[in-house]
């Protein structure tokens, strides 16, 4: 069973939502260092990360690689709040 949390806090303090842990959070900031590099992009979008078969390559990357929304990382956040 999952715990129930009440927070939609991220760890950082900032409302969790897609946008933010994708774009903003810096927990992942260096994983998003990486997600930039392979684009070749300096800037990142919900857009290019989730409508372009490229974007969606270096969005699942990012996600093996920081385990974000994953049942993993959901336990450890409920733990943490």
């Amino acid at each position: 069973r999952y715990k129930k949390t009440e927070s939609s806090k991220c760890s950082c303090g900032y409302t969790q939502t897609p946008q933010h842990l994708l774009l903003s959070c810096r927990n992942y900031r260096e994983a998003r260092k990486k997600i930039k590099s392979s684009l070749q992009e300096t800037r990142l979008t919900m857009s290019l990360l989730l409508d372009t078969n490229r974007g969606i390559q270096a969005t699942l990357a990012f996600i093996q690689e920081t385990k974000v929304g994953t049942r993993k990382w959901y336990l450890q956040q409920t733990t943490d709040n």
